[in-house]
């Protein structure tokens, strides 16, 4: 997913893409982080760590991450889960940031709520039904001493109003 929305930014005129994350103690952020270094690779993008926020605390995360990856002149937001990116849309608010005029921002997941923020949060969808299928055929295999490997799914970009090309030049909150 990160790829997808990688790519469609890099298409959309960005050039320094960074990452808001929970701590990488779990498997998943851990993939997902992974994903971005990646991504960014693939594409030749800058990767710099100062363009990565990680912390416990939502809120408090995006307080912190977003108007320092601003001040790095980073001109989108990719985030570990849509919750992250919702609260970021509120920080944004609060200081007059422009979504998508000033930063552009990605979800993941495509929780429902995403698709009803203002404005409304361009995503990674999760194949729900898809995950809870191959947790059902990882289960069984397990279960009857049947070796598995990884799984991978291909979750899809959901493009909404969050993001834009990139702006001209790069806005730093006041």
């Amino acid at each position: 997913g990160f790829e997808l929305a990688v790519r469609y930014l890099k298409e959309l005129g960005h050039k320094k893409i960074g990452l808001i994350s929970g701590p990488l103690d779990s498997y998943i952020l851990k993939a997902r982080y992974s994903a971005y270094l990646n991504a960014l690779d693939k594409y030749g993008l800058e990767i710099n760590e100062d363009y990565i926020g990680l912390g416990y605390y939502v809120n408090e995360s995006t307080k912190t991450y977003v108007p320092r990856l601003l001040e790095q002149g980073v001109t989108a937001i990719l985030f570990s889960h849509d919750i992250r990116a919702i609260s970021a849309i509120t920080e944004c608010m609060k200081l007059g940031i422009r979504i998508p005029g000033d930063i552009s921002l990605v979800g993941f997941d495509d929780l429902p709520m995403a698709a009803n923020t203002a404005p409304p949060l361009t995503t990674i969808r999760q194949d729900r039904i898809a995950l809870g299928k191959c947790g059902f055929y990882a289960l069984s295999s397990l279960l009857n001493n049947v070796p598995i490997g990884s799984i991978l799914l291909r979750d899809p970009l959901i493009i909404r109003n969050s993001t834009g090309p990139a702006p001209e030049k790069a806005s730093v909150p006041a």
